[in-house]
């Protein structure tokens, strides 16, 4: 089980840059679930697409090209959902 949670599963945290002219975010890994991936730097190009925003990486050469996308759509705005001792009852 713990072996199949890590095949599905990445995080990691830091900061990040985005250069406007080259539509390029660089993420500043801070740490990582990899702990070999602390410390390193991540570019990749960031879009906007029908409400997505889509970050792609390109690794590789012309023909052996591997492209990875991460797609993050905004969730509507949530409704109140807090409740009282009185919603409880």
């Amino acid at each position: 089980m713990k072996a199949e949670a890590f095949d599905t599963y990445y995080s990691y945290y830091g900061t990040w840059d985005f250069d406007a002219a080259t539509s390029v975010v660089t993420h500043h890994v801070k740490s990582s679930i990899i702990p070999a991936e602390t410390g390193l730097d991540y570019a990749q190009t960031a879009t906007l697409e029908g409400g997505h925003l889509i970050f792609t990486v390109r690794s590789g050469s012309p023909g052996t090209e591997t492209v990875r996308k991460k797609v993050w759509e905004r969730l509507p705005k949530a409704t109140n959902t807090k409740t009282t001792r009185k919603d409880r009852r």
